[in-house]
């Protein structure tokens, strides 16, 4: 897997230090294949626990739900009548990507960890390895514009069950962007049902990372689909 990772900005290759890092991501990439993988997505609850209505989102119009790993991460929803967006060949996907919901992960003043569920209206039969692919090299464009350097820590690769398809890849941003502080490793992932895509978007920094991997996981793992239609 390691070697694997490359840096799209024409840096320089991540120091030695930072390997352990790489090695960490690179697993956590290969658990969210391996979920999406042997998940059915089928009917039932996201997660079968006693508190599970507190903790989980659930969105009837889009007949998904996400749950947050423990009381900890605030749920934060964003979804309205006219939330979802038709696909716009001219806009970015994570500008045709319509926020639905977010959990946070926050300190008294630091935000630590963060997941935004999203969705897009598909106006032709699109592939999810197409939606992360294009994704990713529109992340590498935008934010190499800005002599940043986006190292790609996993490439786009795909994933299937016998109902989904989804796709997903790991970037490390040297600055990001303002809108996610120090959020600087992300694991993007996308899914595609009919003619919607999907995008679990987690984020996080190098120095939080060791913390919040395995709640991290535990919310890529929970996103299911609600129906079998």
């Amino acid at each position: 897997m390691l070697e694997r990772i490359s840096d799209r900005s024409g840096a320089k290759e991540p120091r030695r230090s930072s390997l352990q890092l790489l090695i960490m991501l690179a697993a956590l990439a290969g658990v969210v294949g391996l979920m999406l993988y042997l998940r059915s997505f089928g009917s039932g609850s996201a997660v079968p626990s006693s508190n599970r209505h507190s903790l989980t989102y659930e969105s009837e119009r889009f007949d998904f739900a996400i749950h947050a790993p423990n009381s900890n991460w605030l749920i934060q929803s964003h979804e309205t009548s006219d939330s979802v967006r038709s696909e716009n060949p001219l806009l970015s996907v994570r500008e045709n990507t319509a926020a639905i919901v977010t959990l946070r992960l926050s300190d008294s003043v630091t935000l630590i960890a963060q997941a935004d569920i999203g969705v897009m209206r598909l106006v032709q039969p699109r592939s999810a390895v197409s939606l992360a692919s294009q994704s990713l090299q529109q992340i590498i464009t935008e934010y190499t514009r800005n002599v940043d350097t986006v190292r790609v820590v996993v490439e786009v690769t795909p994933v299937a069950s016998r109902k989904i398809e989804g796709a997903y890849f790991v970037v490390a941003l040297d600055r990001p962007a303002e809108l996610f502080g120090a959020l600087d490793l992300w694991v993007m992932t996308y899914i595609v049902r009919n003619d919607f895509g999907f995008a679990v978007a987690c984020r996080t920094d190098r120095k939080h990372y060791g913390r919040v991997r395995d709640d991290l996981t535990r919310i890529i793992e929970s996103f299911r689909f609600t129906s079998t239609v």
